[in-house]
């Protein structure tokens, strides 16, 4: 399958589909204290989304606190998740996806200072 001009490099579609969800995530953080994202969990699935704002849900989606568990970031933040088979379903607050991304912004910089 040619996607988006990849070609056949599934791998960078995935990549390019999840990039552009954690953009669209940002920029509704910028607006909302809070993100509810369904975070597919088969590259099938990255695959087929359409959109990348589809990880997004509703604010008022309700975790089922039976089999919501709690995961840590680098700040020691605690975000509810739970999965339901096929995606994981998580609350990010700004600070959450600051820490998630803090890597990943730093190995994007890294060329840059080497060659600056």
């Amino acid at each position: 399958r040619d996607c988006m001009g990849f070609g056949n490099d599934v791998e960078e579609v995935v990549r390019d589909a999840v990039v552009r969800s954690a953009e669209k995530a940002r920029i509704y953080l910028s607006n909302f204290r809070y993100v509810n994202v369904a975070l597919p969990l088969q590259t099938s699935d990255w695959l087929a989304m359409e959109r990348a704002q589809q990880i997004i849900l509703p604010n008022d989606f309700q975790f089922d606190s039976t089999s919501s568990t709690t995961t840590s970031t680098n700040t020691d933040a605690e975000i509810p998740m739970q999965s339901n088979g096929t995606h994981i379903i998580l609350r990010l607050h700004r600070r959450d996806m600051e820490s998630l991304c803090s890597e990943e912004l730093q190995q994007l910089l890294r060329p840059v200072r080497e060659v600056a």
